[in-house]
């Protein structure tokens, strides 16, 4: 009986262990033009599968490891991509997305084929 309570002592242990090893990181993602809040930008923890998107305020949510270094990355289209190396204990990070200078070209899909809006 005492072995087994022991064990039980032992399992609780290492699983709030477990569940201390994961935070929850907040963020507001804002363009650099007009610091409005960017609907749908993509937010991913780099080498991954963890990622979100911003909601209708620019608000995101996403879950990461608090045993290391971090990498967050936010992508948009017309927009930088962004890379932040997240600390540790850092639950708040806030993204101001750059214009890219990049131009995206204009393609028309017809009935018959396609056709390019050329400028």
């Amino acid at each position: 009986m005492r072995k087994l309570f022991l064990l039980f002592i032992v399992m609780l242990t290492l699983s709030i262990t477990v569940h201390a090893q994961n935070r929850t990181v907040t963020g507001v993602v804002t363009g650099s033009d007009d610091k409005q809040p960017l609907i749908g930008v993509t937010v991913q923890v780099k080498g991954s599968t963890a990622a979100t998107a911003t909601d209708v305020n620019g608000k995101y949510s996403i879950k990461v490891t608090n045993l290391q270094n971090v990498v967050i990355g936010v992508k948009f289209i017309g927009y930088s991509y962004q890379e932040v190396n997240l600390k540790p204990g850092v639950t708040v990070l806030n993204f101001v997305m750059t214009p890219s200078n990049s131009n995206l070209n204009e393609v028309v899909i017809v009935g018959y084929g396609e056709q390019k809006n050329l400028p």
